[in-house]
């Protein structure tokens, strides 16, 4: 994990790269830089914040989800619940019918206010990950 100066430096190079590289029109050259940034650090939460938001950003909803995987983990991980929490609404935006959200909020069950998971929980679309399609029988 990078010290903090070294990770605020690296996000001010890669916001001039990004302003200098949107300019030019080279948008999918930036995010292909950022997705090897951000493979090369993944705990770097400062990193994984600044990719999201480019993906966000850009609307690259799929992208961005994947990130906000990685950024839960962090979040969860180093303890800041509330960020974790905040991470897996916005997962849950996206795409309220992967049944991984439903893990992640009970990773989340004791560690954060009850009234937030029910909010997170009434927006969950249950779904089982094996589940084929369903057709109505004629």
């Amino acid at each position: 994990m990078w010290p903090r100066a070294r990770t605020r430096k690296a996000t001010e190079i890669l916001t001039t790269l990004k302003r200098r590289m949107f300019a030019d029109k080279r948008q999918n050259d930036f995010i292909a830089l950022m997705d090897g940034v951000g493979d090369k650090h993944p705990h770097s939460q400062t990193i994984l914040e600044f990719w999201a938001s480019i993906h966000s950003e850009l609307n690259r909803e799929s992208q961005y989800f994947e990130v906000l995987i990685k950024l839960f983990d962090v979040y969860l991980t180093s303890g800041n619940v509330k960020r974790a929490a905040e991470s897996l609404e916005r997962l849950v935006d996206i795409d309220a019918y992967d049944y991984r959200n439903q893990e992640r909020m009970e990773l989340l069950r004791g560690k954060v206010d009850d009234a937030q998971l029910k909010r997170i929980a009434s927006r969950l679309v249950k779904s089982e990950p094996d589940a084929g399609p369903c057709f109505p029988h004629s």
